[in-house]
């Protein structure tokens, strides 16, 4: 575990993220939101998926110039532009997969944006190569420095050292390299006290905070951070939990990631 450099009342105050992932190597989420107080907080949810997407398949051209380069280039796998299994219109050249008919609604809402004909200059037919260069933000360059994420946390209002990422997974990811403040985690129901005696569970977490709080030394101030962070996770991420807004989420490992 990675120890995190924050009181209690900044991490649940001042938390500038809460980064959470998959642990698995096709796809991978992280969430976090911005600092300050109460819970009224603008989020963002990063999807990464793990071993790139055929843009052409998910945002086909349907007319104009490109129509006829892409039907000549792909007879077999093209999109058609007419008919049932048609492109989902996306108000004019292009459209969207039918298979990726859930995304055309918010589309339509204004909760979706597409940007076409994005790449990196470096070219490579490596999916690790380019799944690195996506994760450290710096294409043609692998190893070595910071991801995109810790990058972005430490241009925003952080105090120093605050926390400002939890990963849950096996192994932290790329785009999360270079914040030592990042909390590693398995899983969140297994990261708390243990006691045989529920009743006894406060008592002795409070007997530990004590012993803990009496000196300064590296051990101690780990212990404190152990502890400071158990308390956020079991006020705020508890198996009652109920997404907001009506959202559904599927009923499989991703959904209770999310």
């Amino acid at each position: 575990m990675t120890i995190l450099k924050a009181s209690r009342r900044e991490f649940l105050v001042g938390c500038s993220a809460a980064i959470a992932a998959m642990s698995g190597s096709r796809l991978s989420y992280l969430v976090f939101g911005s600092g300050g107080n109460g819970q009224q907080q603008n989020v963002l949810l990063y999807v990464f998926l793990r071993g790139g997407i055929d843009g052409l398949s998910l945002v086909p051209p349907t007319d104009g110039p490109d129509r006829g380069p892409y039907e000549e280039a792909r007879p077999v796998l093209k999109v058609p532009s007419a008919g049932p299994d048609a492109a989902l219109d996306l108000g004019g050249q292009f459209g969207l997969h039918p298979a990726a008919a859930p995304l055309h609604s918010l589309y339509q809402d204004g909760k979706v944006a597409i940007v076409q004909a994005t790449g990196m200059e470096h070219d490579t037919r490596s999916h690790f190569d380019a799944q690195e260069f996506i994760e450290l933000g710096t294409p043609g360059k692998k190893g070595g420095g910071a991801g995109w994420l810790p990058r972005q946390l430490q241009s925003g209002p952080i105090a120093e050292g605050q926390s400002t990422s939890a990963f849950l997974g096996a192994l932290r990811p790329t785009s999360l390299l270079g914040d030592p403040g990042t909390l590693v985690l398995t899983d969140t129901d297994s990261y708390q006290l243990n006691s045989t005696d529920y009743l006894w569970r406060e008592a002795q977490r409070l007997a530990i905070r004590r012993l803990y709080e009496s000196q300064n030394s590296f051990l101690h101030d780990s212990g404190v951070q152990a502890l400071d962070t158990m308390d956020f996770f079991e006020a705020f991420v508890t198996e009652d939990y109920q997404p907001a807004n009506g959202a559904n989420y599927p009923q499989d490992e991703f959904g209770d990631q999310l």
